[in-house]
């Protein structure tokens, strides 16, 4: 099929096989814009290369684009992919599949920016054991129990958890309570997909920095549409380091028979030790406390010592003047030193 550039007497049109195989290009390489492109077209066919060219294929593109979304719908339409919260309730067929006799899984999400609708929005779809990742997950957490959606959450026992990248940078104290590495049911998942996808979008930077709004939605949509549907490197990437970690099995047996350790519960208990001793540090103990206080008070009096000291080595001394060139005597203090 062929596109035109105009609706009445077109100049220059463009086969749907060259607009499919640059939005292709596009995706998986978003620095190529539309003018690279068409130089490299006009290269290949030998012709010289003028602006008007680029403008040409933009508008071949977009109607090219506007096609595509409009069979898109169409097929959502007969496929009854167009009822509210299609995508939610479809967005991983590994986690809302579920198999005959298998552990629950925890479902989770990691957003920015209005948390509290994520929230709620979860909540009505997965009703039960959710884990929510955020940023701050922990005073989240704590803002959400007080909120109009506590008792909910309370009820459906919504789990708060902190992204593991961002987590580490928490106290030692909220690690142990909300970072994925010492929650169970997490895996190797690290709730930050928003991350990841940011730094992925920044190669669209190149190519829409001087587009006009609407291509530059347009790019960002076709991009967040094509990550969302064929990006699996992730998936495969956990897959893989799971593998590497299910290795590391015998090894971890033997490390646990060298150091006297007969069960992997003791790691729980470990973590739970570590709490409680940390949770006894919130406050400083009181023999400390009275030992520090008096050594301050200690460190005070030598030090008001000394300023005693050394006021009392200086003394004043008044000189009367000559009552030959004064009537009043001179009462000018002069400070002397004792020999």
């Amino acid at each position: 099929g062929l596109v035109p550039c105009s609706p009445s007497w077109p100049s220059l049109v463009i086969t749907v096989c060259t607009l499919e195989f640059y939005r292709n290009l596009h995706l998986q390489c978003p620095h190529v814009a539309t003018q690279p492109f068409m130089k490299t077209l006009c290269n290949i066919f030998g012709i010289p290369f003028h602006s008007y060219l680029s403008k040409q294929f933009s508008i071949c593109y977009n109607i090219y684009i506007q096609v595509c979304e409009e069979v898109k719908h169409c097929v959502a339409m007969a496929l009854k992919w167009d009822v509210p919260m299609w995508r939610l309730h479809n967005a991983c067929s590994a986690c809302t599949y579920k198999l005959e006799g298998e552990d629950k899984l925890i479902f989770e999400i990691n957003r920015h920016g209005r948390v509290g609708k994520v929230v709620e929005a979860l909540l009505d779809t997965f009703s039960r054991g959710i884990g929510g990742g955020y940023d701050i997950g922990c005073k989240f957490g704590t803002m959400l129990n007080t909120s109009r959606l506590g008792e909910e959450a309370r009820r459906l026992h919504y789990t708060a958890l902190v992204n593991l990248f961002h987590g580490h940078a928490h106290n030692q104290l909220c690690q142990l309570t909300n970072l994925l590495t010492y929650v169970k049911g997490m895996g190797l998942e690290d709730l930050e997909g928003c991350e990841r996808f940011f730094s992925k979008s920044n190669a669209l930077v190149a190519s829409i920095r001087h587009a006009s709004v609407f291509h530059r939605k347009q790019n960002i949509v076709e991009f967040i549409q094509h990550m969302d549907s064929f990006e699996t490197s992730q998936s495969l990437s956990n897959y893989r380091q799971a593998l590497e970690v299910l290795k590391t099995e015998p090894a971890l047996k033997e490390a646990m028979s060298k150091h006297s350790v007969s069960d992997s519960a003791v790691f729980v208990t470990w973590l739970k030790e570590e709490r409680e001793y940390l949770l006894g540090l919130s406050s400083e103990p009181f023999e400390e406390t009275l030992q520090m206080e008096y050594y301050q008070k200690l460190v005070n009096l030598k030090k008001y010592n000394d300023e005693v000291a050394a006021i009392s080595a200086e003394w004043v001394v008044l000189v009367e003047s000559n009552p030959q060139t004064s009537k009043s005597p001179d009462t000018r203090p002069i400070r002397m030193r004792h020999a």
